[in-house]
This record gives C-alpha cells, structure tokens and sequence, in this order.
C-alpha cells in the first residue's frame, strides 16, 4: 500500500452528564481530501517532523491552543490511503471558549449515538472514534 499523506490527529475528549464525547472537525468544502465531512483535527507530518511534533503544530495552527498533554491510541489508515497517527487528550466543559477555530468550518462535541448515526463522517473515522469510546469506558467502569 502507498501512503499518500502521513498525519497526526487530535480527539480531544470530555465526560458530560455519565457520556465521552469526542470534539470533531467540520472539513473545510474546499477541502483537497473529504470536503465538507466531519473529521479529526490535526494533519499532514513534515519530513523532519515526529508524529508529536507534527501534532502540537498542527493543533496550534488549527485551534490556536496547544494541549497540555496527549496520549497515543494508534495508528490508523483510510482509503486514501493516508496514515493516520491519532492521539487524545481530555479537555474541560469550556474547551470550546478556549479555542480559536482557524481551519475548519467549525467544530462540534459527538456522543457515540451521534457518530453511529452521522453519515457525514469520513467512514474510517469512526474505528478510531469506537475504539477510544472502548478504552476510556474500560477505565471509568471498575
């Protein structure tokens, strides 16, 4: 498989009234790769560039806001095919207020029952989206 872009990714994440929900990005329409669809935020790694160097640009440049700390959950691939390296972080009820969206036509907090049900949502998307859903419900639930 020949990757065609190499990305870092950001699902900031929050627990409101007993639910994760996951802060997604709404594609610009202009956009090269899936316009117009719901998505991670984050994008392509330079060259000289780790994955976690990438990511903490990439967030400054899209949300004016650089996170404190991240975790890694995988990598990932779409039908690109890009190569997705996704992390997450927790964020406070006023990450929104904290935020200046600068790439994006604006941004939204999914539940899981949102993301099952949004059909403007980049398909490969939501393994990742499940699979972090799984892992932090495994560390609330003793």
């Amino acid at each position: 498989m020949k990757i065609i872009k190499r990305k870092a990714n950001l699902i900031p994440y929050r627990f409101v009234k007993n639910q994760f929900e996951f802060y997604l990005s709404h594609r610009q329409k202009t956009a090269k790769q899936y316009p117009d669809l719901w998505s991670f935020w984050g994008g392509g790694i330079e060259d000289n560039e780790t994955p976690e160097v990438a990511l903490i640009r990439e967030i400054q440049e899209e949300l004016n806001w650089k996170p404190d700390q991240f975790k890694f959950l995988g990598t990932y691939y779409d039908s690109m095919p890009n190569e997705k390296f996704i992390f997450f972080t927790e964020v406070n009820e006023n990450f929104e207020k904290q935020i200046e969206i600068h790439e994006s036509q604006g941004g939204k907090f999914f539940t899981r029952n949102e993301i099952e049900k949004e059909v403007k949502m980049i398909f490969e998307d939501k393994k990742p989206l499940f699979d972090l859903f799984n892992h932090l419900t495994k560390m609330v639930v003793p």
